[in-house]
């Protein structure tokens, strides 16, 4: 496949000890071709050169990042959904890509996808009742090779350093961050909503009462610099079957993600794209830090193919359309061009969030403290070069340019966002009663917040040392994603000193993205206070609902049974107590040793749908801990045409359609993936000859074996994600 190297470390680290990725100090670019063989012709290819390629993946969703509470019986429970504009704190849900790393060219695709259509006509014909293990109307498809389930394809996008060459020079523009941030809320402060007889959301309505030319004489012409679009003399960096496949991956992710029909003119198209680069990274990255891997240079290829083109084609989303040959008046040309809807949703969404976190108003009553930080600085960072009208589509990222900026903001919002997620014994540990300290930015964030949530905390005697590094603690993932991030969008390798910290300490990965090495002097800034009053300073009439904050470091999922269970239903958690466990940090339940403790907990549960109150098969969610019934009538009910037992029922409301269940009297555990897939699995319950016994024939006495049971859990964190 790529040309291989003994150390992927040497890789992935540039040869000097330090560089910076983002900002006016930006290290030079390094590109290097990436060289595949497709598996269908197997004729060798270049990425930016030939023919386009393709790479087989899978999009689904997931609630591996899910905080959600376990259900306690008293309202329904709900089934988690993918946000349609952008990933909420909690990470309820959301559409994640994975791939399994083998490449073809976009021909052979389409060819080999056409035969697997034909197949299934006449199939389908010549009345054949074999279901296939995969579905071929929704896009489903086996690769070739190692026949691992896709259900698209993602475009294999030339580097960003690669496709500027094609684009002429434009000047860096030397702005601060304060006189930015003071040009954008001017900007933004004009917004209005589109009349619309449906009145729907706010986000494709939204509009601004300014230009970029009234802007550009308020704030100066390097503010304007910021939105240079392409010039009409510059190439157009993709050819059409690079824009095609581009749309093929963004239109298959809105389709799995909002379970919709496929529209390549809807708004949310290109903001689930961003969704999804957002999710895959956050998952990955959990992943990395949980095996205790370092972030640069531990990727296995397939999740290193699949960050790269990810990033690649965020990065390039709104310079993917071109100007027809012989146009003459471009706007009414444009507007009858499918691409150019993207620009315009990308742009509403630059105006939408902006007025979100910068005015005291919001549209549609949005709380910005209740938006996943990271999903903002993906979302924002390429959305925000398109939000002037513009007859051209904007330059391709510099990474000198409005970067550097989404990134502090967006790590100042993440910041209050930990601040706010403090309860009375968190202060308590950072309580300093001897000193007394001047009033400064951080303690007015405290007392805000405080004072927001009702708490009494005296923020005149909080330890600032420990309480910024408690949140150079707790933002670290944000900075290590934001590092896998524009890693690939600037193509500026870490340096030596990054790769052998792993990305484990605040300071090296601060100042490899531009940052100031330490929270104390980002807090210091007089940017920060402006933009921290905005964020704060929100009316709380205009916001909608109360918010509540998971803790940070956010990791993979945690569920821990409620404290209060309803009478009438009375969901049954048997091993609620073993959640107790500190040495449990996320992941699948804890599970007794014995497995005949877990038989005799689960011999107290009672159906409530069942006459009888009897269970004859009882099924133990490994996700939340839920007792349900499996292959039994009382529990059954119908869900998209098909007839579906408990278990399936409770992998819809607990895990989007995918779900893994301990069957405790026949000592198997089974997964679920949408409603009619699925697969069995020996239990993590061994005797003492290391054997499973499937339908307890045997009769031994079993114990848990904590590696299998290690080796599952990573297996769900790859299913579920």
């Amino acid at each position: 496949k790529d040309d291989k190297i003994a150390d992927p470390a040497e890789a992935c680290c540039s040869s000097a000890s330090e560089t910076v990725c983002l900002g006016p100090s930006m290290t030079s670019r390094t590109d290097s071709a990436k060289h595949y063989t497709c598996i269908l012709c197997q004729e060798e290819g270049v990425i930016g050169n030939g023919p386009v390629m393709v790479m087989a993946s899978y999009i689904q969703k997931s609630t591996v990042l899910s905080y959600k509470p376990a259900w306690d019986g008293f309202d329904s429970n709900s089934t988690p959904v993918v946000s349609p504009h952008h990933l909420h704190v909690s990470r309820d849900c959301g559409p994640h890509v994975s791939t399994c790393g083998h490449a073809m060219h976009a021909t052979c695709y389409q060819k080999f996808f056409d035969s697997l259509v034909i197949k299934e006509r006449d199939r389908t014909i010549n009345l054949m009742t074999k279901n296939m293990n995969f579905d071929v109307s929704n896009g489903e498809f086996l690769c070739p090779i190692c026949e691992r389930l896709s259900n698209t394809v993602l475009p294999l996008i030339p580097s960003v350093t690669q496709l500027k060459k094609k684009q002429s020079s434009a000047p860096i523009s030397e702005i601060s961050l304060n006189s930015f941030v003071s040009g954008l809320k001017s900007s933004v402060e004009s917004w209005y909503l589109k009349e619309d007889a449906e009145n729907g959301p706010a986000l494709p309505r939204i509009a601004l009462k300014t230009t970029l030319e009234e802007q550009s004489s308020l704030h100066g012409s390097e503010f304007s610099q910021c939105f240079l679009s392409t010039k009409e003399n510059d190439c157009f960096p993709f050819d059409e079957s690079t824009t095609s496949m581009m749309n093929v991956f963004s239109v298959a992710t809105f389709t799995t993600s909002l379970e919709l029909n496929p529209f390549e003119e809807d708004y949310r198209v290109p903001l689930v794209s961003l969704q999804a680069a957002a999710f895959t990274l956050s998952s990955i990255e959990r992943t990395l830090w949980n095996e205790d891997k370092p972030l640069f240079g531990s990727l296995n290829p397939r999740d290193e193919d699949a960050i790269r083109y990810i990033i690649r084609f965020i990065a390039t989303f709104p310079s993917s359309y071109s100007k027809p040959p012989g146009s003459v008046n471009m706007r009414d040309l444009l507007k009858k061009m499918k691409n150019f809807y993207k620009l315009k949703s990308l742009q509403s969404n630059a105006m939408f969030i902006l007025s979100s976190m910068l005015c005291k108003s919001s549209p549609d009553k949005v709380d910005p403290l209740s938006l996943d930080a990271f999903g903002v600085l993906v979302s924002l960072t390429v959305s925000l070069p398109c939000l002037f009208n513009s007859e051209m589509p904007p330059r391709l990222p510099s990474g000198q340019g409005t970067e550097i900026y989404c990134l502090k903001l967006c790590l100042l919002l993440h910041i209050i966002q930990v601040i706010y997620s403090f309860e009375a014994n968190d202060y308590q540990k950072l309580m300093d009663i001897r000193s007394k300290t001047d009033q400064n930015l951080t303690q007015e964030i405290v007392h805000s917040i405080a004072s927001r949530k009702k708490m009494k905390v005296e923020a005149s005697k909080v330890n600032l040392t420990k309480l910024y590094s408690k949140l150079e603690e707790n933002v670290l993932p944000f900075l290590r994603c934001a590092g896998l991030l524009f890693q690939h969008f600037t193509d500026v390798l870490p340096g030596k000193s990054l790769v052998k910290d792993g990305g484990f300490s605040y300071g090296p990965l601060a100042k490899y993205l531009g940052l100031p090495p330490t929270i104390q002097q980002l807090m210091e800034s007089p940017a920060s206070s402006s933009i921290v009053q905005s964020l704060l300073g929100k009316e709380m009439s205009n916001i909608e609902g109360n918010l509540l904050m998971p803790k940070f470091p956010m990791n993979f999922r945690k569920v821990t049974p409620p404290p209060v269970i309803s009478s009438k239903t009375k969901p049954f958690y048997p091993v609620a107590k073993l959640t107790n466990n500190p040495s449990w940090k996320c992941g699948l339940i804890p599970l007794p040793r014995d497995y005949t403790d877990l038989m005799n907990l689960a011999a107290n549960f009672v159906c409530c749908n069942s006459v009888t109150g009897e269970s004859k098969t009882p099924a133990l969610c490994l996700v939340c801990g839920l007792m349900v019934c499996s292959q039994s009538h009382c529990c059954e009910t119908v869900m998209s045409g098909f007839k579906c037992g408990g278990c399936t029922t409770h992998a819809r409301e607990c895990g989007a359609d995918t779900g893994i269940f301990l069957r405790i009297r026949e000592c198997i555990v089974v997964l679920h993936s949408k409603v009619t897939r699925g697969t069995f699995l020996p239990a993590p319950y061994l005797d003492e000859y290391g054997e499973a016994d499937k339908g307890l024939k045997r009769g031994n006495p079993m114990y848990l074996d904590q590696e299998k049971y290690e080796e599952l859990n990573r297996l769900v964190e790859v299913v579920f994600s």
